[in-house]
């Protein structure tokens, strides 16, 4: 079963540079390379598969976009979401491939 965010969770989550767009929580990283990028999203997948949620990752030049919805809840952003992205946000602390400039 799962848990749809309420207003509170998303806000911070939002603190946190992550959106919600088209129904989804997302949020766009920054490497300083292409492969840097792809070994990050490599990092998230295996994140991903131990926490068995998946999220859609869109990988351009070197940025990487993840969007999170549980497919499952009927599309909703949920508790599973917030822990996937909590997931990301710790990979991505240690990366010394992401840049430290914003994500624009």
């Amino acid at each position: 079963m799962y848990t749809k965010l309420g207003a509170e969770t998303l806000a911070k989550l939002a603190g946190r540079r992550w959106a919600t767009d088209s129904g989804a929580l997302t949020k766009r990283f920054a490497f300083k390379s292409h492969t840097l990028a792809a070994e990050f999203a490599a990092k998230a997948a295996k994140s991903a598969d131990a926490l068995q949620h998946h999220p859609e990752i869109y990988i351009k030049y070197r940025w990487i976009t993840f969007a999170l919805k549980t497919n499952d809840a009927d599309g909703a952003i949920t508790d599973a979401d917030a822990k996937l992205a909590d997931a990301i946000d710790e990979l991505a602390k240690a990366d010394p491939g992401l840049s430290r400039k914003k994500a624009s």
